[in-house]
């Protein structure tokens, strides 16, 4: 991995369970968007729900987000979900100025 970005927030139908997402790049490929729930100890980052490119994230940043369907612990509200999209943007954007510079 070339770059690992962390943010850990709170998810779920009430806003209650820790969750954490972690964004990865590999050079000369697409960034990569995981979800984790905190509470499970699987990994460093706790149990992996599911994991998207970024883009495909952000073309379906409106409403909330499912995570797996058979866990309803495992959603985003549509605030939170806006919220998260906005800080993907802007890595993006940050990582565009790099490129350029």
């Amino acid at each position: 991995m070339d770059a690992i970005v962390i943010r850990d927030f709170f998810g779920g139908p009430h806003d209650d369970i820790l969750m954490r997402m972690t964004v990865t790049q590999q050079v000369g490929f697409p960034c990569k968007v995981a979800f984790y729930d905190r509470r499970y100890a699987h990994s460093e980052h706790g149990q992996q729900i599911s994991s998207y490119y970024m883009s495909d994230l952000m073309r379906a940043r409106e409403g909330g987000i499912n995570l797996a369907g058979d866990v309803p612990d495992w959603t985003i509200n549509a605030d939170r979900f806006k919220r998260l999209c906005a800080f993907l943007e802007g890595l993006d954007r940050l990582a565009a100025q790099e490129v350029a510079a």
